[in-house]
């Protein structure tokens, strides 16, 4: 039961025990996610200074707890709605969390809000602590929706709850005058290529997209390559074009390297 306690209290253990579970997972995340989030934090607050440091790890665990928030009740709760549910718990686990699911919702309450302290004092900025709480509001908002249904509306929620996860602890440093720009290019850098791949998926009975997107690995190859040539077109700022080049190196490498893997297989 500790271990339980432990894996469903700690931030961001319980995305290792039941997302990140595999050392394929783990690496992915750190190019897909941690790297990318350093560049673009770093353009707009400076990571040679220790306070940012504080507040970049502070953000990104606070938007990483409410997001798993979002995973618990969906392995825990709407799972139980489904007829053939992906579980990511077992028996004991799922019995452990719903018999004290109270304590374990109000102590998670009590952490977030004592991260959300601790964000306050390090920043001092009162502005940049309200927009932070509230888009942490929103995405749980948003997850709480999510996990109640299941139809088209979820590919639809999929954009603000990833686009949050990415990008919502950099928000409260962009001035306001490059709110817009921050905001177009990052949906295109990220989010809605997510939203494109989420389409394939036969529950979404789009087969149009199926057929649009029939190779994931190759269709993300040219999102990135066509992102490139539009930012370079409407003269954007250079941070973004350096993100989507950053992502398009990325996939092209997973492409190429997962299909020399699969060529040895063959022949081996």
């Amino acid at each position: 039961m500790k271990k339980v306690f432990i894996f469903v209290l700690i931030p961001h253990f319980y995305n290792l025990r039941t997302r990140l579970n595999t050392k394929m997972n783990k690496l992915s995340w750190q190019f897909v996610y941690t790297i990318p989030s350093l560049i673009l934090f770093h353009h707009f607050a400076d990571l040679h200074n220790i306070s940012n440091l504080i507040l970049l790890f502070l953000g990104v665990t606070l938007i990483n707890y409410i997001y798993e928030n979002g995973y618990i009740q969906n392995d825990c709760v709407t799972t139980k709605k489904e007829t053939k549910p992906q579980l990511r718990l077992n028996t004991n686990e799922m019995d452990i969390i719903n018999k004290y699911w109270t304590k374990i919702v109000l102590s998670r309450i009590i952490i977030t809000f004592l991260l959300l302290f601790a964000y306050a004092y390090v920043s001092n900025s009162i502005a940049n602590t309200i927009i932070l709480t509230s888009l942490l509001i929103v995405l749980q908002v948003v997850y709480l929706i999510y996990n109640h249904i299941r139809n088209i509306w979820n590919l639809v929620l999929i954009l603000p709850l990833s686009y949050i996860r990415f990008y919502g602890f950099i928000i409260p440093f962009v001035p306001f005058n490059e709110i817009g720009t921050f905001i177009f290019a990052t949906i295109l850098i990220y989010p809605l290529s997510k939203v494109l791949e989420f389409t394939t998926r036969k529950r979404f009975k789009l087969s149009f997209f199926r057929k649009l997107i029939s190779n994931i690995d190759k269709f993300r190859i040219l999102y990135y390559l066509i992102i490139i040539g539009f930012f370079l077109l409407i003269d954007i700022n250079l941070i973004y074009i350096i993100l989507a080049t950053y992502y398009f190196i990325y996939r092209t490498v997973s492409f190429l390297v997962v299909n020399k893997k699969n060529l040895i297989q063959r022949r081996s």
